[in-house]
């Protein structure tokens, strides 16, 4: 029987991502700067796993006190859900939307 050294005793107490941290939402919450007579916009993503092991991907959009647009689309896969939701969040920032509040898979900004 092998004894274990400091290394691994060292990586066996630092704090591992749980398995469970995969299945909690993310949530990233953007809006551009306000104009002067305008509220200003905002665009929200959030991604959640349903209970069918699926993931369902939410963008809600709109002005602050105005209208607001909703698409949800489902995915089979984490990884296709993931890159989905990078996508969304790149294609906003460079359309000038600045991140507010990020949430879930080790913020800020989630992911990459």
């Amino acid at each position: 029987m092998r004894r274990g050294t400091r290394c691994d005793l060292a990586a066996a107490l630092s704090p591992q991502p749980s398995p469970l941290s995969y299945n909690l939402p993310m949530r990233i919450f953007m809006q551009t700067k306000p104009l002067a007579a305008e509220a200003p916009r905002y665009y929200q993503i959030a991604l959640h796993q349903d209970l069918l092991g699926g993931w369902t991907l939410t963008r809600e959009w709109g002005q602050q006190g105005g209208r607001v647009s909703v698409k949800r689309e489902v995915y089979l896969e984490r990884d296709d859900a993931l890159n989905a939701f990078e996508q969304a969040r790149d294609a906003q920032i460079r359309r000038g939307y600045h991140v507010m509040f990020s949430q879930g898979m080790e913020s800020p900004h989630a992911i990459g």
